[in-house]
């Protein structure tokens, strides 16, 4: 990281934590009147929770926004700066692509769909579009939604099928900046070697599928069916599901570490990611998204326990386009949710059973130069985040010290970038 860069973003950092200050202010009402009574609950530690901003983007990321819901009222904050080159501070509300967390949006229109008798989850894809995965047209819309179909990842196939042996900044900016369609990601998944039928296999392919599903069995595009059956009842104002690179401007600018520089990510086209992760929204939009799935504003109590309803344990308790965790408030309880990441940024989205409770955070700022870039920060700051969401002090001993989960089930390729040439 250059000293010019490093300097503009302590400045910034000094802008944002005013801007934050702001933010506090007019929610310390709110968190001081959450349930009142004999046993009021303990206010927010802002303190710890705008420390575990600041370290995440002193470690690495170039901002950080987030919202937490609980027991306690309503806490919002931001550190780090907007977009490096005019250094403008990141604000609690700012915008950002969260990716996977689009997997939650989309399970809840197949469950729509089947609450409405379009059709059920035992649908195969044939039922509804013959011939889009060949062979394996007996795939359901259940075993796509749990990643349980055997249908391979098509952003590795793509990747290096497009970039051939360029493997420069240029060319992977050119790749994922070029418009797609969901039958060209499916083709590039569905000729890759499918995995056993009924194992999980972490796949974005099927999301693309289901939301072609979606389209074709509603008639509907996927942004229209979108916001008449999730935004709208959820009261998400400002989430979108773009097919353009545009961001408005209120919007986070992604960044990623390659081959040691850091690249501006404006290029990227949402297409890529589709119905996998092509969300554009907010933290305060992913928390009422959470507290509206929990109360049955999108779907009845059957539908929600079967999005719920864990098929696979490992490697996390994975039901359909959502996982859960272990609620640090409640014994024996667990929050529900889901992860993302686009090449430029982390979010994780969690929440209580009636979603009364809730985190969502988000980073902008990767390394895609490793493996395992070291999240041990962001973690930290999740893990606080949740452990306040609590009326008094957390259940799980060391709640506050490490989030119960890293976000490792995104929809980039993990394997590191090729040696430049």
């Amino acid at each position: 990281m250059s000293t010019t860069t490093t300097t503009a973003r302590r400045t910034a950092r000094s802008a944002a934590a005013l801007a934050s200050a702001a933010v506090l202010s007019l929610v310390a009402p709110v968190a001081a009147q959450a349930s009142p009574g004999a046993a009021d609950p303990l206010p927010y530690d802002t303190a710890a929770l705008e420390a575990a901003m600041a370290a995440a983007v002193e470690v690495e990321h170039v901002a950080v926004v987030g919202e937490v819901r609980g027991e306690r009222g309503r806490w919002s904050g931001a550190d780090g700066v907007r977009d490096l080159a005019s250094s403008e501070p990141a604000l609690a509300r700012d915008r950002f692509r969260s990716a996977s967390t689009t997997k939650m949006l989309v399970a809840v229109l197949a469950l729509k769909a089947q609450e409405r008798g379009l059709w059920r989850l035992d649908t195969t894809v044939d039922d509804v579009a013959p011939g889009l995965l060949g062979e394996h047209g007996d795939v359901t819309v259940r075993e796509l939604l749990s990643h349980t179909s055997g249908l391979p990842e098509y952003l590795g196939p793509l990747l290096v099928a497009e970039s051939g042996d360029d493997h420069s900044t240029g060319r992977f900016l050119e790749v994922v900046g070029e418009p797609r369609d969901p039958e060209q990601l499916v083709a590039y998944g569905a000729g890759a070697p499918w995995t056993p039928r009924g194992e999980f296999v972490y796949s974005n392919t099927g999301f693309v599928v289901v939301g072609e599903l979606l389209q074709r069995v509603t008639g509907q595009r996927l942004d229209d069916l979108l916001r008449s059956w999730v935004l709208g009842p959820a009261g998400m104002w400002r989430t979108s599901l773009p097919d353009d690179p545009r961001l408005p401007a209120d919007a986070l600018t992604e960044y990623a570490t390659m081959y040691g520089e850091r690249v501006d990510l404006s290029a990227f086209d949402p297409t890529l990611f589709g119905a996998a992760g092509g969300l554009v929204t907010t933290t305060e939009d992913l928390n009422r998204f959470q507290r509206a799935l929990g109360s049955g504003r999108l779907l009845g109590a059957g539908s929600v326990r079967l999005m719920r309803e864990v098929v696979s344990t490992e490697p996390l308790a994975y039901g359909l386009g959502s996982y859960r965790l272990p609620d640090p408030c409640e014994p024996g309880s667990h929050l529900h949710g889901h992860d993302g990441a686009s090449y430029g940024t982390w979010t994780v989205s969690y929440a209580s059973a009636d979603g009364q409770r809730a985190v969502t955070l988000a980073v902008t700022g990767r390394d895609l130069d490793t493996l395992t870039p070291d999240l041990s920060a962001f973690n930290a700051l999740v893990g606080e985040a949740l452990a306040q969401t609590c009326a008094g002090e957390p259940v799980q001993p060391g709640a506050r010290s490490a989030a119960p989960v890293a976000p490792v089930h995104d929809l980039v390729d993990r394997t590191p970038l090729p040696p430049r040439r």
